[in-house]
């Protein structure tokens, strides 16, 4: 990645690097648009340690999520968020799979180097639940196993599976004779993830498990033991957690605009009717001092001498609503051009090959 070469960055790496949980929180000025996200990539890659990339909204997330994934080129975990108060016990919503997805990623290996989560502060109030309540609550089945259809059930249905005459989303299961189709949002076998499964009872025993194909319906794969782990949120006391508590120690956590998360984090609790069991910014500040922060704003808020200076300029101005948009792309590549003629080098980005031949016909033209 070309950013090596820059100085301050390089600078900035080391620091990160060298950086202890203890030390103040690493401080730059002078963020645009999507640099942050690049800055993050980057890091990530140099330095091998996992990365939680926090923003101040939810939409935020997700375009950082898709820019990470662009800069760094593998894929990303996003920490989705209920907007408002959170539907724990619905097996079908799929915010709260994805959440469960990644507790257990986490849980099976905090320490991966290459791991990117984006994540808005809305999604870090909202707890998560602890491996251990995952556990001690999933279903265990495995071949040859004696157990009563009605247990299972009745755990399904007390888990908020919905029960239907044919499964085709996850939380749903069917019953019909010795047959139980069940479409769990996560469970663990040999390919761990959103799986749908035929158990075969004869009698009391379980005769086989296996995976269905969902546009036939018919079972395919044998498998001899699957976890099926509870999409709903633990109601017991002490059986959720705060993501950040999860995390590998090395993890480094990024914040765009910390002001503006700090604020956020507050109104969003100010907002929900009942905010027992949401984490309040004190307690989300205080589990962040124990990790490896850098702090990214456009505009310094405090002294700037605290801060690392970055020298990013947007081509903004362009983007005028009075100007077609073609007329202003070919006056932001005319700019970018004349920049490389004064000897600086100029790095454009492009996300398909088309993109790229079309970019080089107006170079020339």
């Amino acid at each position: 990645m070309y950013l090596k070469a820059e100085k301050l960055v390089a600078r900035l790496t080391d620091t990160l690097k060298n950086c202890q949980p203890s030390d103040t929180p690493v401080k730059l000025e002078g963020n645009w648009g999507s640099f942050a996200r690049l800055l993050a990539s980057h890091i990530s890659q140099s330095l091998k340690r996992p990365i939680l990339f926090i923003t101040p909204h939810i939409d935020d997330a997700d375009s950082a999520s898709d820019d990470l994934h662009t800069f760094a080129q593998k894929p990303i975990q996003l920490l989705p968020a209920w907007e408002t108060e959170p539907e724990f016990t619905d097996a079908t919503d799929e915010i709260g799979g994805e959440r469960l997805k990644l507790v257990l990623r986490l849980a099976n290996n905090p320490a991966q180097s290459d791991l990117i989560i984006s994540a808005s502060i809305q999604s870090l109030c909202q707890p998560v639940p602890k491996p251990a309540s995952l556990a001690a609550n999933c279903f265990n089945l495995q071949v040859n196993q004696s157990i009563a259809q009605d247990k299972l059930l009745t755990w399904l249905s007390d888990n908020d599976f919905e029960r239907v005459d044919r499964i085709d989303m996850p939380g749903q299961f069917a019953h019909r004779g010795g047959i139980i189709d069940i479409y769990a949002p996560l469970a663990q076998n040999e390919t761990t993830g959103t799986t749908a499964i035929r158990i075969e009872f004869f009698g009391d025993q379980i005769e086989s498990i296996r995976t269905i194909d969902l546009d036939t319906q018919r079972s395919s794969r044998n498998i001899e033991a699957v976890s099926i782990i509870p999409p709903a949120m633990p109601k017991a006391a002490g059986q959720n957690d705060l993501l950040l508590n999860l995390l590998d120690p090395k993890t480094i956590i990024i914040l765009e605009e910390p002001s503006d998360i700090q604020e956020v984090a507050k109104v969003f609790l100010e907002r929900i009717a009942d905010p027992a069991g949401l984490y309040s910014w004190n307690v989300i500040a205080q589990s962040l001092a124990k990790f490896t922060q850098l702090h990214i704003h456009r505009f310094a808020p405090t002294t700037k001498n605290e801060f690392l200076k970055l020298d990013i300029r947007s081509v903004q101005q362009f983007e005028q609503s009075r100007v077609p948009l073609a007329a202003g792309s070919k006056n932001a590549l005319t700019e970018l051009l004349n920049q490389a003629r004064t000897g600086k080098k100029v790095l454009l980005y492009c996300e398909s090959a088309a993109e790229q031949q079309r970019l080089t016909e107006m170079i020339a033209q």
